[in-house]
């Protein structure tokens, strides 16, 4: 088989498995092992075989580190108030607003459930760093 044959057949290939992983992509938050770890970093405990001990032991340090004042990073003011995977990059649109969609899946285990989100705002003029941080907030799924 030629060089050429050989790169065309290895491309041929890529595309196809990156076709399946985006098609077979989850397209929200995976309400599996993300929970389950979050919780577990927070009480350093261990989650299910293998435990994934130093995503537990950063994640719990993480944790423990809030509030974490940003004005080091050139956010005077701006603080993290919620966990590094609940922080939300959101840019802004032409007038200045910023907002987010959250897709949650019609099911009736997850009344009742509270979670918790912080954005980080992306705006250049801001300051150095080049964004800006919201309050955090508290949401509750119900009826």
């Amino acid at each position: 088989m030629s060089r050429s044959a050989r790169i065309a057949s290895a491309l041929a290939l890529f595309v196809v498995a990156e076709i399946i992983y985006v098609a077979t992509t989850c397209p929200t938050y995976f309400l599996v092992d993300c929970p389950e770890l979050n919780a577990a970093a927070a009480e350093w405990g261990v989650p299910h075989p293998p435990g994934y001990p130093l995503y537990t032991m950063l994640g719990g340090l993480a944790i423990r580190l809030l509030p974490f004042g940003m004005a080091p990073l050139g956010a005077k003011g701006c603080y993290i108030l919620v966990g590094y995977s609940i922080l939300t990059p959101t840019p802004i649109d032409g007038q200045g607003n910023a907002s987010n969609i959250y897709a949650i899946p019609n099911t009736s285990a997850l009344v009742g459930l509270e979670f918790y989100n912080q954005y980080f705002i992306l705006d250049d003029k801001a300051n150095a760093l080049g964004g800006i941080m919201s309050n955090a907030g508290a949401s509750k799924i119900g009826k």
